[in-house]
């Protein structure tokens, strides 16, 4: 998408000494833009001598250098250290004639002393003097700062940077630009429309309780249809002395869980589903390295597959609580839309539904320790609760400043699990990042975008659970680039 960017054209202004600096100069304006750009649609361009000026004769030379980049700038940065410049006819140096320039046309100028120490070869009485004087113009009129090593410079620099070109002043510039915001329902396809509808809710996972079944399914019939060949002995050939090898079989508690839900599957399981051949381990290694298996490539695909499935299983006993907790819940969804042509920032959208319609995070379906440590630690819950990005939306953390931080989960030990409640209830507040109260007949739930661009829509950060109908929402907008509260009513439809 083609973007609208207003350039702000910075000189960079400094005698011949100055070259640490013009260095951290160009360090910061490029932090700046990678900080600010797609935010604020504003960029800072560099004018320096020695990449945009070129060869012309026929005037005085700084008066050719002015015409061709100094005329053209919106701002100045002038740094001073242990020389004053060369004279130019009509100033003491070049740097002081581009800094009165820039001064009369009325332009910003960022003007810096260093007081870095001066080795004895750099000193110079008269330059100092120079310095001195030019110094002591300007200091009644609050035009310049002073700085004692580069990390100080950086630091200052880019306060004073950022606060000029993101000021009010410097936005105003762009004119005809504005926001124009507007609150969108999304539809169980993931596109934005007029008014939200009421969804049944389906969790953002990579597997669904059916997509589980279809795949246990399948690795019975898989590894029901593996028969393996033995050898007159009764074994696989594996080519070594087998007295050196232990037999490998499956474990009974994996043969119990498989068993089970076989039968609960009405699935029937071959006789010799859990024959592994002569699939035996190096009796010699186990110790060292876990013991490596030995036997046919069947016998090992075989085994591998038995693993696979057991995993698959307790994936589906650890997700199944979840999903059927939540299955037959109803939610909206919401995006806040720019058609403007201007971004905005510091938004805030305010909801009012009748009370007792949203479900609070305090009434959710409860689930044991064991089930909240399996979502904590093995499930993505911004991802499950919330609305992911489309072509037609961002997701929710792209208009974020700062990200939302998880808590820090308790660590799971063999034999040991620790209480998940307290995280448990942590990360479900930031999941569902949004501000919920009651003022007597109504709930009031409030969310922040803290910017979005133009031409460009935002989800909320998670799906809203909602325990009754509703058939109209009001809700408010206000921003920081918009000065009048707007207000409208949604008609909800099922």
């Amino acid at each position: 998408m083609a973007q609208s960017i207003i350039q702000y054209k910075l000189l960079i202004s400094c005698p011949s000494d100055i070259k640490d600096e013009i260095s951290i100069i160009r360090d910061v304006i490029k932090q700046f833009n990678e900080q600010y750009t797609d935010v604020l649609d504003i960029e800072v361009k560099e004018k320096h001598w020695s990449t945009d000026s070129y060869s012309q004769s026929g005037e005085r030379p700084q008066s050719i250098l002015n015409e061709q980049i100094v005329n053209d700038c919106d701002a100045a940065v002038a740094v001073f250290w242990s020389r004053f410049g060369t004279p130019t006819g009509r100033y003491g140096s070049g740097t002081e004639e581009e800094i009165e320039l820039m001064l009369e046309k009325g332009r910003q100028v960022f003007m810096y002393f260093s007081e870095k120490p001066l080795s004895p070869e750099l000193f110079n009485a008269e330059e100092q003097a120079r310095i001195k004087e030019f110094r002591d113009k300007y200091k009644n009129r609050g035009l310049y700062f002073t700085y004692s090593s580069d990390d100080e410079f950086r630091k200052m620099f880019f306060a004073h940077l950022s606060k000029y070109f993101i000021s009010k002043k410097s936005l105003a510039e762009a004119k005809d630009r504005f926001s124009s915001l507007k609150l969108m329902g999304i539809n169980e396809n993931k596109e934005l429309i007029e008014n939200p509808v009421i969804l049944i809710f389906k969790p953002y996972v990579k597997q669904s309780i059916e997509e589980y079944k279809t795949e246990i399914v399948k690795g019975m019939e898989d590894i029901s249809n593996i028969h393996l060949k033995r050898n007159q002995d009764g074994i696989s050939n594996t080519g070594f002395s087998f007295s050196l090898y232990t037999p490998v079989e499956i474990e009974g508690n994996i043969r119990d869980l498989i068993t089970k839900i076989s039968k609960a599957a009405e699935v029937n399981l071959s006789d010799d589903f859990f024959d592994l051949g002569g699939l035996s381990r190096n009796s010699i290694s186990i110790g060292l390295i876990g013991g490596a298996l030995e036997g046919t490539e069947q016998e090992k695909e075989k085994h591998k597959k038995i693993q696979e499935l057991y995993n698959t299983i307790l994936s589906f006993i650890s997700w199944y609580p979840v999903e059927d907790a939540f299955k037959d819940m109803k939610c909206l969804m919401f995006a806040l839309k720019n058609d403007g042509t201007d971004v905005d920032r510091d938004v805030e959208i305010t909801l009012k539904l009748p009370k007792d319609t949203i479900l609070k995070t305090k009434d959710f379906p409860c689930f044991d320790n064991e089930t909240k440590g399996y979502l904590l630690n093995d499930c993505d819950m911004r991802e499950m609760f919330g609305i992911p990005a489309t072509q037609h939306y961002l997701d929710y953390d792209d208009s974020m400043l700062h990200p939302r931080i998880s808590p820090i989960v308790s660590a799971r030990f063999p034999g040991y699990t620790p209480d998940f409640n307290d995280d448990f209830a942590e990360e479900l507040r930031t999941v569902f990042y949004y501000s919920l109260f009651e003022d007597g007949l109504n709930d009031i739930l409030r969310v922040k975008v803290d910017y979005i661009k133009h031409n460009t829509a935002v989800a909320f950060p998670s799906v809203i659970f909602i325990k009754a109908q509703v058939a109209e929402i009001s809700y408010s907008i206000s921003s920081q680039c918009n000065p009048k509260m707007i207000k409208g009513t949604l008609k909800v439809e099922e």
